[in-house]
């Protein structure tokens, strides 16, 4: 059974962009750093677009003028599982977590789907582990340890899982839908009728 886990995360510098957005006046930047946020921005846009590859040169270029930015890092690694390219996105993972703990437990969540994509399920079970010690209240990272679980069939033990998710986010419409596979797999088609009806009426429509 192949259960669903959420899109891995992607760091935009908001407070940045905010700035930008509402005209207000930022520091003069230096040439390096005007650059800087010029290939970062490309990267965002050609992300958005879908176009990885060319978010990839982006992101090469940013990285090459400031290689002390775990965000830059974490964006490129999440071009790269997006392409599939799984072993590449882990390694800027471990660079972002090196960089800056700010961003690890986002960043061991990440390594945990992209070990998943491999199939290595223990080690996507020993990062996610690791995203929930530092962050105990992060509903994502029970999400996807639970999709991990249910995909080596112990539906229990994922079941769990989410429940804790949802505990922690009661409009966690995937988090309902995965918790209903799970009931179907253990056979007990009440709960997992209500939890997948429940998820959709949160809007989750099957992505």
């Amino acid at each position: 059974m192949k259960l669903k886990s959420i899109s891995v995360l992607l760091l935009l510098t908001a407070f940045m962009m905010m700035l930008v957005a509402c005209g207000e006046a930022t520091p003069t930047p230096t040439s390096n750093n005007s650059s800087f946020q010029t290939y970062l921005y490309k990267g965002y846009d050609y992300f958005g677009q879908g176009d990885y590859d060319k978010a990839i040169e982006q992101y090469d270029e940013a990285i090459r003028l400031d290689p002390e930015k775990a965000d830059t890092y974490i964006n490129r690694g999440v071009s790269y599982y997006n392409l599939g390219q799984y072993d590449l996105a882990i390694q800027d993972y471990d660079q972002a977590i090196l960089l800056d703990l700010q961003y690890a437990a986002g960043a061991y969540r990440n390594k945990g789907l992209a070990y998943g994509e491999l199939g290595q399920f223990e080690r996507a079970i020993q990062n996610f582990d690791g995203a929930i010690r530092l962050d105990p209240q992060y509903a994502d990272a029970y999400n996807s340890r639970g999709s991990v679980y249910g995909n080596r069939g112990q539906n229990e033990r994922a079941i769990q899982d989410y429940d804790e998710a949802i505990r922690l986010n009661p409009q966690y419409a995937l988090a309902y839908n995965n918790r209903g596979l799970a009931y179907g797999e253990l056979g007990k088609s009440v709960e997992s009728k209500r939890d997948i009806q429940k998820a959709k009426e949160l809007g989750y429509d099957g992505r």
